[in-house]
């Protein structure tokens, strides 16, 4: 069984113990952004190659604490911004007007997040996927291979 819960304190304990995994998933992370517009984009049939890899950067730093709907409502928002110019495709201009018309609710309700990551840290809970921020190197992990006895 799998279940999803946007907050988990709301769920009765003697639930909560039934599941032998819970998992936390918090926001994109830099990379996993950059993917998820290059997603939207094709999405709406547009090619991700539409934007420079310092373009994408740009888009990318403006998007923090977004989560994929938002970056999504973005893109979206961007084509109407486009449209209404006449242009032919998305500019750069009309996605980050359309990134910066956007207040994310992780900063809208920067202290309800940060409760509920407290929370998943309080109760052991894992990260649904690695950070690519905080994501072990090849040697680190090879380092901990090798005190395990397992070849790099």
């Amino acid at each position: 069984m799998v279940a999803t819960a946007n907050s988990i304190s709301s769920l009765p304990p003697e639930l909560i113990s039934r599941f032998s995994t819970s998992f936390w998933v918090d926001l994109p992370d830099a990379v996993q952004r950059k993917e998820i517009i290059k997603i939207h984009l094709v999405k709406v049939k547009r090619p991700a190659s539409l934007f420079t890899d310092t373009q994408l950067g740009e888009i990318v730093k403006l998007t923090e604490n977004f989560n994929g709907r938002e970056i999504e409502a973005a893109i979206q928002d961007s084509i109407a911004r486009a449209w209404s110019k006449r242009h032919s495709n998305i500019q750069l201009e009309d996605l980050v007007n359309a990134v910066k018309a956007i207040a994310p609710i992780a900063v809208v309700k920067k202290a309800e997040f940060d409760n509920l990551r407290q929370q998943a840290k309080n109760m052991g809970t894992k990260p649904a996927s690695i950070t690519h921020e905080t994501a072990p190197t090849a040697t680190a992990q090879r380092k901990v291979n090798a005190t395990r006895g397992v070849a790099g």
